[in-house]
Order: structure tokens, then sequence, then C-alpha cells
């Protein structure tokens, strides 16, 4: 942390009041690759969480997400992962110019009694088929092992979802099943540093 006029430059991009200190940063994400850039949601982004979602695609995995609360729901979801543990999904944007495409990023999800952090990746249905997905999600991984000394990433994955099975698959060292909470199948792809492809 570095003072300077009263405020402390801290670690995750949050405003915070520390005793007579306001904590203020931007939220650190991914670099760049070679296409796409990442940046943090902003409240500003309901319209573009229900176009990522209200697809025929989309709905099938994600089948709630219409609504204007929804979005809320989920820009606040990520918000609240940032402060809690640095990271989210972030927005996937268009590294020339700047459109947004996506979010993609890393939260904590539960997998059989244990926490672990999972890279998913969203992609609006006119930019599918492009890559975007898998370069997004293997930077999101890169991320996660390399910037964050994670010791796992993982991806949990409907087996129904075949274009999320194909990204996970380019991205990730190891395969396997597991019954959700819900009593659903799913699939659980993960890496970890000494197994990276």
């Amino acid at each position: 942390m570095s003072a300077q006029r009263g405020r402390v430059r801290c670690l995750w991009g949050v405003f915070r009041e520390i005793g007579t200190v306001v904590c203020m940063t931007s939220p650190q994400v991914p670099p760049p690759t070679d296409r796409l850039r990442f940046r943090p949601y902003a409240e500003t982004d309901e319209q573009f969480v229900i176009e990522l979602f209200n697809d025929r695609y989309a709905k099938r995995f994600y089948p709630s997400m219409a609504s204007i609360e929804a979005a809320r729901g989920w820009i606040d979801w990520n918000l609240r992962s940032y402060e809690s543990h640095g990271y989210g999904l972030w927005v996937v944007e268009n590294g020339t110019t700047g459109h947004a495409m996506g979010d993609c990023g890393l939260t904590v999800q539960e997998v059989g009694g244990t926490s672990m952090t999972e890279v998913g990746y969203h992609i609006l249905d006119a930019e599918r088929g492009q890559g975007y997905a898998t370069e997004a999600a293997g930077a999101c991984v890169a991320y996660g092992l390399d910037d964050l000394a994670l010791s796992v990433v993982c991806s949990i994955v409907d087996p129904g979802n075949e274009a999320s099975v194909r990204v996970a698959e380019h991205i990730h060292a190891v395969r396997s099943s597991f019954v959700n909470q819900r009593g659903e199948p799913m699939l659980l792809f993960r890496t970890r540093e000494g197994d990276r492809r």
C-alpha cells in the first residue's frame, strides 16, 4: 500500500473506510491477449448482461437471466467477488475497438464439499465460433496459476453444453465427472501448475 493525500492504494479495486483512511484502487485484471482485453464489471453493464444471456443457446443453461433484476444480481455478485477474493468474472472486450464481447474470469465454487476456483466464460451469440472463449479462458487460467498463485483452476460444465465442453477440453489438462448439490451430473475440468499443457 502507498499513502497519497490521505488515501491508501490497496490491492483490489474497492472503496473502504479504514479508520480515517479511504482505501481506493482499481481491480486487478488479467493482461490482454492478442485480440482481447479485460475490465471489471460496472453497475452500468445491466443491458450488456441481459444481451449476453438472451439468445436461444444461452437460455438453455441460464434461463433466469433475462430480467434487469437478474442482471443486477450478476453484476453485484461479481463486485462482491472482487472485494472478497480479488477476482471475479471480468467483461471481455475487443482489444482494438473496446466492444464488449462477453465475460470470463475466476469465481469460487463448491465441488463435492470443497471450494475451488473456477474459470467461467460466456460469449455473445454474434461473437461465438471465433475462439474468443478459449483465448479468454486460457488467459484466466494462466493468470490464476501464475499471478494469483492458485493451486488449481477448474471449469464446471453441464455435459449438454457442447460449446463449453470444447473450450474446457482446450484449456484444461484433466477431465472427470461429479454430481452437483442439486443431484445433477456435471463435468469437472481442472489444471494444476504441474500439469499445464
